[in-house]
Formats: C-alpha cells, structure tokens, sequence
C-alpha cells in the first residue's frame, strides 16, 4: 500500500519580506519538531515600525500628561485673573468718579485705568477660552494615542509573523 500523511498543511507567511534564515532540516523529508522556527523573514522593516509606534504611544501619553497638568493650572489661573480684572473694574470705576464728581485726577489717567480695565477683561475671556478648549485637545490627544496603541499592536503582531514556526511536528513533503 501507499502511505500518506495524515494532514497535509501549506505554509505561507502573513507577512512579505525577504526570507534571512531557515530551519536545517527545511528539505524533503526533514522532521521539525512543533514550535521550532521553519523560517524567518528579515525582521528590520517591521522592527522599525515596532519602535516607532512605541514612540508614537509614549510621546502622546506625555503630550495628554502636559495637557491636563496644564488644565489643572490654568484653571487656577481663571481666579487670578478673575479677580485682577474686578480690581481693576473697581480702578477704573473710583478714578472716573472722582474725575467726573469730585474734578480730582486728569482725563488721562481715567483713559489709562479703563485700558487697565478693558485689557484685564480680555485677558480673562482668552484664558477662559482656552480652558474651555482643554477637554477637547485631550480628547483628541486620547483618541491619537487609542490609534498609536492599534498600530503598535499591529506592529509587534507583524513583528512575531517573522519567524514562521508550527505547532506540532511535521515532516516537510515538498520544499
């Protein structure tokens, strides 16, 4: 009679690249114990993408750090600058009305307490602006990393499909 193998199984990489080493026993009718390496594709591509997702993943993780540290602190900024620009609400007010009532001070100095006032109240509203703007450049900045942490698995996904390995024992029909 004929013998036959019980299953036969075609091997072929998920990956492309150039081939840089194979198993010893890699011809016809060699025997390759379950787990060892058949073959390996030049891992130096996939290696680098690896490494540069990784960067990617740990310059956003710092890049969201920065944005919420920076958060936290202008947020603690609003009350100064809030109450810098009632003290010079107050200013501006007390040197018009001793102008205007009492004829104490000059015009010029009510013209300089109202700039005082008037660039105190949009420093507040720029500030304002951009801690409201902070919940959003975080969220983008955590989306960012989700899509970072995705290609770094698939990186080290692609990383491991280079070296091609079974596992079970096979003995090798056709090269």
């Amino acid at each position: 009679g004929e013998v036959r193998s019980r299953d036969v199984v075609q091997i072929a990489p998920e990956i492309p690249g150039r081939i840089v080493g194979i198993h010893p026993d890699l011809e016809i009718g060699g025997v390759i114990p379950a787990g060892e390496v058949l073959f390996e594709i030049d891992p130096q591509d996939f290696q680098a993408r690896y490494d540069q997702s990784n960067a990617s993943v740990s310059q956003l993780e710092n890049t969201i750090a920065r944005l919420k540290k920076q958060y936290s602190i202008d947020q603690g900024r609003l009350t100064t600058y809030e109450s810098t620009r009632k003290l010079a609400k107050a200013e501006y007010d007390r040197v018009k009305r001793l102008y205007e009532k009492d004829k104490v001070g000059t015009q010029s100095q009510v013209d300089n307490s109202e700039m005082a006032y008037n660039s105190a109240n949009d420093a507040l509203a720029q500030l304002s602006q951009s801690v409201d703007l902070f919940p959003i450049r975080i969220n983008e900045a955590e989306d960012s990393l989700a899509s970072s942490e995705a290609q770094a698995s698939l990186s080290k996904t692609n990383l491991e499909r280079t070296k091609i390995s079974l596992p079970f024992d096979s003995r090798v029909k056709t090269v």
